[in-house]
């Protein structure tokens, strides 16, 4: 093997076969030597405790005192004596972003799978991770208003879905100004789908598994009622025959 410093020409790289990833196989007997020579050079740095501190650090650890117990409590808090010098203190935001930067993309064992599972729904936990016991707490009148406000202008879900997308590019086409998700103002207040202020039309796309074709949920008949007697007009499209409408059709529908 080549000296400590020494820079391995082309030739020995191809013929050590430790430094194409393999590793030399060594002897039983070769390992019994060089664990009795690391055992003395431990010996001789004094390394290795004698029998007396063994039992010593043994009987310190099951029963620790008041002032190991402090040690102890002082390092879970980042506060040992052997790191005094160091900064401590809450990660800074560039730390906290190579931490994260470096978890993404790498897979989780099977076993770290199963429990972000268990974390995330089953019998302990309630829906949006909540846990079980904070399942059926009863909210007051004012903490419900508060959500009900808070609720009004989130935009759920988060993308539209194909047939919205289609009905847009359908008045996109058609030069017609339109809003979507905005909220209306009823007694079962939500957010409508589209919103055509300059025909006062409402535009929903419903999908037939979500809203059962093709009766329709009691909820969306309760909606289209409260908004016909707001003054709206409203137009219900169910996803099968949106993937069939064009828009000569879609325009004998609204009308113009």
């Amino acid at each position: 093997m080549p000296k400590k410093g020494y820079k391995q020409t082309i030739e020995h790289k191809k013929n050590n076969p430790a430094s194409r990833g393999k590793h030399w196989i060594l002897s039983k007997e070769t390992k019994l030597k060089m664990s009795k020579v690391r055992l003395e050079r431990k010996k001789k740095l004094g390394y290795i405790n004698s029998e007396e501190t063994r039992r010593r650090i043994s009987q310190w650890n099951l029963n620790p005192s008041q002032e190991r117990r402090e040690i102890l409590r002082i390092a879970h808090l980042g506060q040992t004596p052997w790191n005094k010098g160091k900064k401590l203190g809450p990660l800074s935001e560039s730390h906290k972003n190579k931490l994260i930067s470096s978890l993404i993309g790498r897979p989780c064992k099977g076993e770290t799978r199963r429990k972000i599972g268990l974390a995330n729904k089953g019998e302990n936990n309630g829906m949006f991770g909540q846990p079980a016991w904070n399942r059926n707490i009863p909210h007051s009148k004012e903490t419900l208003q508060k959500l009900k406000e808070k609720r009004k202008y989130r935009i759920l879900p988060f993308k539209d879905t194909k047939i919205e997308i289609k009905i847009q590019e359908f008045l996109k086409n058609l030069h017609i100004n339109f809003f979507t998700h905005q909220y209306i103002n009823i007694e079962h207040g939500y957010q409508c789908d589209i919103l055509i202020p300059a025909l006062n039309l409402i535009i929903e796309c419903d999908g037939n598994y979500w809203h059962k074709y093709p009766m329709g949920t009691d909820l969306d008949c309760i909606r289209t009622k409260e908004l016909i007697e707001k003054g709206f007009k409203v137009l219900r499209l169910w996803e099968t025959e949106i993937q069939s409408l064009n828009i000569d059709k879609f325009k004998e529908k609204i009308n113009i």
